[in-house]
């Protein structure tokens, strides 16, 4: 059976009492994103600020599921948590972390319930204890900025095509944890100034990386829902950029995830790879070893 697509949002125009359509305006992409966007975020400060939202069952609320459905937030964030939580570092003092292409922050601000869950849980953490620093596209900068200008915890936006590979040098050295969201970039209208090859030529300190993969036997060149065509990166490739450096890489492959964002045919299977280099030797639940070839 043929597959019908249909995905569209914006103004119809309908004759009175016929269903006939007469005028159609699309909503323009960068409002949809806003709009999704947005609305996840703003979901996420109501659960900050709500006493409810740091009970032990808030991470598994209905609706926070059904916001975050399509997205490597959940995912993202608690990883991030739980790599700086094996390490020691909520509690231990100022955490300093580093996002590349973080879009509006969604990973910061989750990472900010968590962390405050934590602290309600009895733990010695105080914000603001993290200073996160963020690197991404100029478009977004004004949009991040704002958003968390009122926060209790700093933050710092760098323009890539300015302070790029300065960030990465540096981060990849001094932070207690980079991560690099290239799911992120597939969103976005424009090409990411710092690699994938970049970064995992660059960091040495704990790290996290987000990509959207297919399990082809190489790259692919697939296209958007929104009509931009983006190469997405083979798993055996991501796998092969892991085994390069010195430090152990764990890693899981969500197959499947967000897979409609990507119009049809797609030739092979897509799906979300996260993987992560820090200091515990056990890996994080569902994560498994990159190990070596040959």
């Amino acid at each position: 059976m043929q597959k019908k697509l249909f995905w569209c949002a914006g103004k119809f125009t309908y004759a009175s009492g016929s269903p006939q359509l007469l005028h159609y305006m699309p909503l323009k992409d960068f409002l949809i994103e806003d709009s999704l966007d947005l609305s996840h975020l703003f979901f996420l400060r109501t659960l900050r600020f709500k006493a409810e939202a740091l009970a032990d069952n808030a991470m598994q609320d209905e609706g926070l599921m059904r916001w975050m459905e399509g997205t490597a937030v959940k995912m993202v964030g608690e990883a991030a948590f739980q790599i700086l939580k094996a390490d020691g570092k909520p509690g231990a003092g100022q955490i300093h972390l580093t996002e590349f292409y973080p879009g509006v922050g969604l990973n910061f601000e989750y990472l900010k319930l968590l962390l405050e869950k934590f602290g309600a849980a009895g733990q010695e953490f105080i914000p603001p204890g993290l200073r996160y620093e963020v690197c991404g596209p100029e478009p977004f900068k004004l949009k991040f900025e704002v958003l968390h200008a009122d926060d209790a915890y700093p933050c710092r936006y760098a323009v890539d095509r300015l302070e790029g590979h300065q960030q990465l040098r540096h981060a990849g050295r001094h932070a207690h944890l980079v991560i690099y969201n290239h799911n992120q970039t597939i969103r976005q209208p424009q090409d990411p100034v710092v690699g994938l090859e970049d970064f995992f030529a660059a960091v040495r300190v704990p790290a996290l990386v987000a990509v959207r993969a297919t399990i082809a036997a190489a790259d692919q060149w697939l296209t958007t829902v929104k009509g931009r065509t983006v190469k997405v990166p083979a798993l055996r490739r991501l796998l092969d950029l892991c085994r390069q450096g010195d430090g152990l890489w764990h890693y899981r492959f969500a197959s499947g995830m967000d897979a409609d964002f990507f119009l049809p045919p797609q030739q092979e299977a897509t799906g979300l790879f996260l993987a992560y280099q820090a200091g515990p030797a056990a890996p994080l639940p569902g994560f498994a070893p990159v190990m070596p070839t040959g």
